[in-house]
């Protein structure tokens, strides 16, 4: 039976310091807090559960020492109060200082957190001045071949209401604008928005056209920002006839006030395909998002590898490919005809692996009644709700919520096989208990190339209440696993990767232990047969 797969493409985000997830301007409190949920921190956050404990508000009631106040206002404003948070064991050395609700400057989110305190802002205390930034203001180069230049706007202080700014194009005969208007709140306003302009060709030989993109004066209910008129940025249109570069001739642009880019299709000019030559950009944004370039070094953005005269091989940082890995493992996954799992243990808190294990056999798919008896047998957990939606269809599982004790159990549905299993227990600690055995970890490598495991259909499940993951939670968990040799492995192996999935397996509930938590990462393939 032929088998078709689609995959939904997204691009993830980075994420700075493990387990302080800080929104900055909605923390809040005492010892601060932010107005994420409580589950996307690793809290049970059901109302039966006993280990949301509150703190701040009018009760002003205190959390234990080894804890701080996540409240839902900016500082506990207006006394709503918030939940008791565990504070980060450790923090990354990265320097981004923030104020934090006490008035005293830290140097970073994480730090903040750490010491019992939410972020009132980003930047040293006092040294918040509201105000629009636009980075960079000039410099931007646009060619009639359609090449884009990008810049960023976000604000410099926390809004008291939404700010919208609109942009324009003032000459769309020779450039675009990506949107028409960036909306900034109190969650994202320190987050830039990327605002990319692309040229437009015309039938006339003009040279080189000058135009601005304008921001217009921001809209807002906060009278400080209310008709706040950010810098326009000033751009260049360059008139130039098309130049072909690489292909099997290797042909060479120019000069070296250019660049080859390459089609999606051809990775860096693999494949003998030809590129065209693109002006390098001679101003790039303030913007960490890593890019591998063609020379195999990592940049701080695709703009900044642009301007070192290279086109994108792949995002994120450079890494090894990982061949021995996935040469090993794509032993295991076997061949034709296979449909596999891949299930990896990750450290709650530092992302570790922690171990793994593969599954594979023939074709074989299974229907829900007989995927709960094979679950039932292996782990006694087959009777559980089914979580997961209609698509992705590899794998089944199957989640009873502890009274005292409960569990859960994931099945691969191509083949009838469980692929993980594990007790959690209420106040207590549960195990895994399928599979028995584990592999070493370090088989699999670590910091290798990126493989595209976010581009796979996925899903992501807090087995803590039963309810899903964010994304950034299942970004996270993938992100680790796709620098490993598990993509090489499947792509060398059975062939292809259908979908992947993110569980938070606590051990227990009522009372959270991060010591204890994993992050379970399964990925399923096979051949399209």
């Amino acid at each position: 039976m032929l088998r078709r797969y689609f995959c939904a493409f997204f691009i993830i985000a980075l994420v700075g310091c493990a387990k302080a997830s800080v929104r900055i301007g909605d923390n809040a409190g005492d010892g601060g807090g932010d107005s994420g949920s409580a589950a996307d921190a690793g809290i049970d956050a059901s109302a039966d559960a006993g280990a949301v404990r509150r703190c701040g508000g009018f009760s002003g009631d205190t959390c234990a020492a080894t804890e701080y106040c996540e409240l839902v206002a900016e500082c506990g404003g207006d006394d709503t109060g918030g939940v008791c948070m565990p504070r980060p064991a450790a923090c990354g050395a990265v320097l981004i200082p923030v104020c934090g609700c006490d008035n005293t400057t830290y140097g970073n989110a994480c730090e903040a957190n750490r010491a019992g305190v939410s972020v009132m802002y980003v930047g040293a205390c006092g040294a918040c001045v509201p105000s629009v930034r636009v980075t960079p203001t000039s410099g931007l180069i646009t060619e009639e071949t359609g090449s884009t230049a990008s810049f960023t706007l976000s604000l410099n202080c926390p809004p008291a209401a939404d700010v919208s700014i609109s942009l324009a194009s003032s000459d769309e005969s020779e450039g675009t604008v990506s949107f028409t208007s960036a909306t900034f709140t109190s969650s994202n306003w320190a987050t830039p928005v990327v605002v990319t302009v692309t040229g437009v060709a015309d039938s006339i030989v003009d040279g080189p056209q000058g135009y601005t993109i304008v921001t217009a004066p921001a809209i807002s209910a906060d009278e400080v920002y209310n008709g706040m008129d950010a810098v326009d940025v000033s751009v260049t249109n360059n008139d130039i006839d098309t130049y072909i570069c690489g292909g099997e001739a290797g042909l060479a642009c120019p000069d070296s006030t250019y660049y080859c880019a390459y089609s999606s299709t051809s990775v860096c000019g693999g494949g003998d395909f030809d590129g065209v030559c693109m002006r390098r950009p001679t101003d790039c944004p303030d913007l960490f998002d890593p890019v591998c370039g063609c020379d195999n070094n990592t940049y701080p953005s695709r703009c900044d590898a642009n301007a070192m005269g290279f086109d994108v091989r792949s995002e994120g940082a450079c890494g090894s490919d990982c061949t021995d890995e996935a040469a090993a493992l794509a032993e295991l996954l076997g061949g034709a005809g296979q449909a596999c799992s891949v299930t990896v243990r990750l450290d709650y808190t530092t992302y570790a692996i922690l171990g793994y294990q593969v599954f594979c056999d023939a074709y074989s798919p299974v229907a829900e009644s007989a995927a709960r008896v094979v679950a039932e047998a292996d782990t006694t957990f087959g009777e559980g709700s089914l979580l997961l939606s209609s698509s992705p269809s590899e794998y089944y599982l199957f989640y009873e919520s502890p009274g005292d004790v409960g569990g859960a159990a994931v099945v691969n549905s191509d083949v009838g096989m469980t692929v993980f299993g594990g007790s959690i227990v209420w106040l207590g600690t549960g195990d895994i208990n399928y599979p028995a055995t584990w592999r070493n970890g370090a088989e699999l490598g670590a910091s290798c190339a990126p493989g595209g495991l976010s581009d796979r259909m996925h899903e992501g499940w807090n087995l803590m209440n039963g309810e899903a993951l964010t994304a950034t939670q299942v970004d996270a968990a993938l992100n680790v696993v796709d620098r490993t040799g598990v993509p090489g492995g499947f792509a060398s192996g059975p062939g292809y990767i259908f979908s992947t999935l993110v569980l938070l397996y606590p051990r227990s509930v009522g009372e959270f232990n991060p010591a204890t938590a994993e992050w379970i990462v399964i990925v399923n393939g096979g051949w399209l047969e």
